[in-house]
């Protein structure tokens, strides 16, 4: 038997598209979400996270941030203005 997991990036929204989500959400083996603010939206939407676990996206912002400098020397090397 195969689990199934929910990857849920998007915030829930009213509907019967997300109520029958809710409804759904005891039946897969886990569930991914990208933050504990994601976490309490499903969470007041009626979604079952007994088995929810929270995966942060994988961006290290201590080496990807915004370099006006970078970016100057960059798009002038590539002919933007």
């Amino acid at each position: 038997r195969r689990r199934v997991v929910w990857a849920m990036r998007p915030a829930p929204r009213d509907g019967l598209f997300c109520r029958i989500l809710a409804l759904l959400s005891p039946l897969p083996g886990a569930i991914v979400l990208l933050s504990e603010s994601s976490r309490r939206r499903y969470e007041r939407a009626g979604f079952a996270l007994r088995r929810a676990r929270i995966i942060p996206r994988g961006v290290d912002t201590s080496r990807f941030f915004p370099d006006e400098a970078g970016r100057t020397a960059t798009r002038r090397a590539v002919g933007i203005d």
